[in-house]
């Protein structure tokens, strides 16, 4: 992007903390990235460990679909968020800078999205390893997070993506289809 682009932007732009963090020094991601996947994977292990035993079986499933089911929730959540920073810009009684919350609030379920999705591949790859239990396998996808922010730019993009996408993709497919397996089930029953 034009950084007198950039420079030009209300100074509470989410683009703007976009540019804040690729200026930042690769060590200085690393810490953040990890940060992030340690608070919001922390949470998850410690409220919500049947969802991250039940995210980790799905994903193991059927890794290739869990890859293109997490793509495509990439692809919703940047969707929502533009098409909601779009309309909120354009709603006159909060003024054009009301647009900004829309594209907060998709950078938001993307850093979500992505600690979840760390969180799971870390507690899957240590499980393959023999390692047991949630807590260790948050440390590891904290570090995996990390390391995607220390290489270079476009290999970290891709990996991020990819790791991510792996672990959100198994829940997501599951949850997509749930009303069709249910109504399976109802008929093998029967």
């Amino acid at each position: 992007m034009d950084p007198v682009a950039i420079a030009t932007l209300p100074p509470e732009s989410p683009l703007q903390a976009v540019s804040a963090v690729e200026g930042a020094s690769r060590p200085a991601r690393a810490a953040g990235v990890f940060a992030l996947v340690a608070v919001v994977g922390g949470a998850l292990c410690w409220r919500a460990e049947p969802f991250l035993e039940h995210a980790r079986e799905a994903s193991l499933d059927r890794p290739f679909s869990s890859l293109g089911y997490g793509l495509a929730t990439h692809a919703v959540i940047a969707f929502g968020g533009v098409y909601l920073a779009n309309k909120l810009a354009r709603f006159a009684p909060f003024g054009e800078g009301s647009g900004v919350v829309g594209l907060w609030f998709g950078l938001s379920l993307v850093a979500v999205a992505a600690a979840v999705g760390f969180t799971v591949v870390g507690v899957t790859a240590l499980e393959l390893l023999g390692e047991d239990g949630p807590w260790p396998g948050l440390l590891a996808g904290a570090v995996a997070a990390a390391g995607t922010a220390v290489v270079s730019p476009g290999v970290g993009a891709v990996a991020w993506f990819a790791l991510v996408s792996v672990g959100i993709g198994g829940a997501v497919r599951e949850w997509l289809h749930a009303s069709a397996v249910d109504e399976i089930r109802a008929e093998e029953a029967s």
